[in-house]
């Protein structure tokens, strides 16, 4: 259901359980921490400023940059 819920909000599955979307997204994850009653102890939000190979993230998001 987590899963279903993340791709529904837009989310790319990058890695097992490592996911990511180019925006800031800290509601949708508070959303989803009350929702499924999580803590950051089994969802925890990242915030990166670059990954290596980025560019087919932004084709992923469509992002022009």
């Amino acid at each position: 259901a987590l899963r279903g819920k993340l791709i529904e909000f837009g989310f790319y599955k990058l890695q097992q359980s490592i996911w990511v979307f180019p925006y800031d997204c800290k509601k949708e994850i508070k959303f989803l921490r009350d929702f499924f009653g999580l803590d950051s102890d089994h969802l925890q939000l990242i915030v990166a400023a670059e990954l290596e190979d980025q560019e087919k993230l932004k084709r992923r998001f469509k992002i022009k940059k």
